[in-house]
């Protein structure tokens, strides 16, 4: 693979992209981004996500988007994969950090780290796919885009969202 700067050994804070003018910067140093977008890195078979990891490094890619989300209603999931859904009876999305869950996200940090690729990592979609802004604003019975901007309950499990996140495991 081309060099670009993406020395992923490290995980201190030199190892962070950082903005620098109208570019990117590692450790100081400009760095250019090749990338693509990919949405279902996070939750797809292992063969499928090594396979696009494997074509990104081929070609050249040092950067991958995808989703770190997969919000889902009280009974449905993507294809049996969930990494949040409705629980009733506690009134809040729950987690799945088991294998059909967030163990998935895990795996594909580790083998974007393995294949030097960056990771940008969205965690939830405007979209309504993969559940997104809708999946939060059906769960609290509100209708208006906005609301998941301005009212408490999205607002909150949003953050529960997000600091629930960095338990990535190798």
């Amino acid at each position: 693979m081309p060099s670009h700067g993406t020395d992923t050994t490290s995980n201190g804070p030199d190892s962070f992209v950082r903005s620098q003018g109208t570019g990117f910067a590692l450790a100081g140093q400009p760095l250019r981004i090749a990338g693509a977008n990919n949405y279902c890195l996070s939750f797809e078979s292992d063969a499928m996500v090594t396979a696009a990891f494997e074509l990104a490094r081929r070609i050249g890619l040092n950067t991958l988007r995808t989703g770190a989300f997969l919000d889902c209603g009280p009974a449905a999931t993507q294809m049996g994969r969930w990494f949040q859904r409705w629980d009733p009876a506690k009134r809040a999305p729950a987690y799945n950090d088991g294998p059909a869950g967030l163990e998935r996200l895990d795996r594909t940090i580790h083998l974007a780290e393995r294949y030097g690729i960056r990771l940008i990592l969205s965690m939830v979609n405007y979209w309504p796919n993969f559940g997104g802004v809708d999946q939060y604003l059906q769960w609290f019975g509100l209708t208006d885009r906005a609301d998941f901007f301005r009212h408490p309950a999205p607002k909150a499990a949003y953050r529960a969202w997000a600091e629930h996140l960095p338990r990535v495991r190798p």
